[in-house]
């Protein structure tokens, strides 16, 4: 029994061995399984990886080469723009179209950036565009000078290699013998060779007529007056030789003064520039003298400090005052010299809202030149009315009743009258004044009244009749309370038959013909409908 039981232990025991090994053997086959398992996963994963960085790899060399296609496309059409504008003797709205399209859509494109900027630099380029520019308010030229500005802010071309920039077909003598001489040989142009290369007569009607809605049309008899600042200002610099005399005689100062009343900021801010430094310019010990240095130097301190701020915009009236002033110190001879002088050594600072010399002028006391005085400032005032603004200052002294009754006297000659209906016709075309001249003057009644004078000539009753006609259209066109459009059609239908009776009554010249047409204008006006504009209001009326 005993060996029976020894059996059956080892039996078991060798059983239970067996069982252990059978277990370990399958913990060891699912390790190795497992294991197996792992190193698949790992190697599909380093697969899947190994296919992305090709993709990627691919996608970047695509990216890169697509790239390079981009650049040396835009490279190519770059080149194809500027070479042709470089060479061409003859540069088109087309062709400065093609080039202010392209410089827009590629500023914001760094890499095209500094291709075009070293394609933009060359002196053949810039000085084709130059060449083929006018500097003057024309559609063609406005292009051309947005070209230059784009080149200058977003593409940073260096214009001033070329300083100074002069322009039109007589440049290119100059720009030739940069281009042969390079930057260190050619002899630039002097200060006051660029003062003669600006024409006075185009200065000075840009001056006076350079915001006046009737010069639409005329845009390219007027200069670019941003341009011509900035052109200015490259000759006022300190230690410039500059002839100071004839930077005034020339119509440059009158035109930075005039600026003062522009709506464009920038402009003005130039033009306070160019003066400071003008100014500064005349207090240099090697300036050279001239009889009216003092006087000049005194007239720009004058207008600085009568100004609120560095910027501030003037009426047209006070920066045409200057304007016509600064011509006038040149000129002590002038009848108008004395008094005007006076005036300006009375205050420090000049009322920015008040006609200066109104008063002085228009009822001049003198013997000898009260016609002179006269049609200096009615002169002034027919050029400087542009604006409700301006208008305004006008009527700060009642200006248009006392210009009104100057017309009408007996003691007034044919230069005065003729001013005076120069500044009623100024009135007349600005809406906001007709409508308070209208209104509020009673204007109609007076020229229906006035007309009817026999002493009058045929011309000014024309001149009248065209004044009546203006000022109708414009006070039925200005935005105003339904009230004021009423009264406005009243008196309108009022005054219209004496004053077409008095046009009608001439013969079959050309001047009657011109008549005829004036007449025809009233009746139609009258016919028409003078509603008040929705949008209208009462504190947009001009008050006296």
């Amino acid at each position: 029994s005993e060996m029976g039981e020894k059996r059956r232990r080892s039996q078991k025991e060798e059983a239970d061995s067996a069982e252990k090994k059978k277990v370990k053997r399958g913990e060891e086959e699912e390790t190795e399984v497992d294991s197996k398992r792992e190193k698949k996963m790992r190697k599909e994963e380093e697969q899947i990886v190994e296919v992305e960085e090709v993709e990627k790899k691919k996608e970047k060399k695509k990216k890169r080469k697509s790239e390079v296609e981009g650049d040396e496309e835009s490279s190519s059409s770059s080149i194809d723009i500027f070479d042709e504008i470089s060479t061409s003797s003859l540069i088109d709205d087309e062709l400065i179209g093609r080039l202010k399209a392209f410089l827009n859509d590629n500023k914001d494109d760094d890499s095209s950036v500094v291709s075009i900027r070293s394609r933009a630099s060359s002196v053949p380029f810039l000085s084709s565009l130059l060449c083929a520019y006018h500097a003057t308010r024309s559609d063609a030229d406005r292009s051309i000078f947005e070209c230059l500005q784009v080149l200058e802010r977003q593409y940073a071309v260096n214009l001033s290699a070329l300083s100074p920039l002069v322009f039109d077909a007589r440049a290119k003598e100059n720009y030739d013998k940069l281009k042969e001489l390079g930057r260190f040989l050619h002899i630039k142009l002097t200060p006051d060779q660029v003062l003669e290369w600006l024409d006075p007569q185009q200065l000075w009607t840009t001056t006076i007529m350079g915001d006046h809605p009737r010069m639409g049309e005329k845009q390219s008899q007027l200069y670019d007056s941003k341009f011509v600042l900035r052109l200015l200002l490259s000759v006022v610099q300190p230690g410039s030789e500059l002839s100071c005399r004839l930077f005034v005689d020339r119509n440059c100062l009158a035109l930075a003064f005039s600026s003062a009343s522009s709506a464009d900021e920038e402009t003005r801010r130039l033009a306070m520039v160019m003066l400071q430094r003008f100014l500064s310019l005349l207090m240099e010990l090697k300036t050279d003298d001239f009889a009216e240095k003092s006087m000049v130097v005194y007239l720009i301190r004058l207008f600085k400090s009568s100004l609120e701020t560095e910027a501030t915009r003037v009426t047209h009236v006070i920066s045409h005052f200057f304007a016509r002033v600064s011509k006038l110190l040149l000129n002590p001879a002038h009848a108008v010299y004395a008094p005007i002088c006076a005036f300006l050594t009375l205050k420090p600072a000049i009322e920015l809202n008040q006609v200066p010399e109104l008063f002085k002028l228009l009822l001049s006391s003198s013997t000898e030149h009260f016609e002179a005085e006269q049609t200096w400032l009615l002169n002034l005032l027919t050029a400087a009315l542009v604006h409700e603004k301006d208008y305004r200052v006008m009527q700060n002294r009642s200006s248009l009743r006392l210009i009104c009754s100057l017309f009408a006297s007996c003691l007034s000659r044919m230069d005065t009258r003729k001013g005076a209906l120069g500044v009623l016709k100024a009135v007349a075309s600005i809406p906001a004044a007709a409508y308070d001249a209208l209104i509020k003057q009673n204007m109609a009644a007076w020229i229906a009244a006035t007309m009817q004078r026999p002493s009058l000539t045929r011309w000014e009753v024309i001149y009248l009749g065209e004044i009546f006609t203006l000022l109708l259209e414009n006070a039925r066109v200005y935005g105003r309370g339904r009230n004021g459009a009423a009264v406005g059609l009243a008196l309108a239908k009022i005054t219209v038959h004496s004053v077409t009776r008095r046009l009608g009554a001439g013969g079959i010249t050309a001047a009657d013909t011109v008549a005829y047409g004036h007449i025809e204008k009233a009746e139609k006006c009258i016919l028409r409908e003078w509603i008040a504009s929705p949008e209208a209001n009462g504190e947009s009326t001009v008050v006296n």
